[in-house]
């Protein structure tokens, strides 16, 4: 439902573009993600260097390990954040309620 709000701003042409990018980049990113690595997401952070920097393409360079490090940091203190926002934050239906 979040998503749908999201991507109601945008034009249809634009909407569909924009759903099929995220689409493409969460089924990545989740296979990416190792959840034995005790917080070594090296494989997640050559996914999102690639992305940012080579058009989803990876290449040696993108195994500069303070890139990798720096988004690691990044990812984290994010994920962070948002258990902790997830906590104090109570989401409520956009939807009229159904009449009973």
């Amino acid at each position: 439902m979040i998503h749908n709000a999201f991507f109601s701003v945008f034009e249809d042409k634009r909407r569909d573009e924009l759903k099929e990018m995220f689409s493409q980049r969460y089924k990545r990113y989740n296979e990416a993600w190792d959840e034995s690595s005790g917080g070594m997401q090296l494989v997640l952070a050559a996914n999102i260097l690639s992305e940012m920097f080579n058009e989803g393409e990876f290449n040696e360079s993108l195994l500069d390990m303070d890139a990798n490090l720096a988004v690691l940091d990044f990812v984290f203190i994010t994920m962070e954040n948002v258990l902790d926002a997830r906590g104090k934050i109570r989401l409520t239906s956009m939807q009229e309620p159904r009449q009973r």
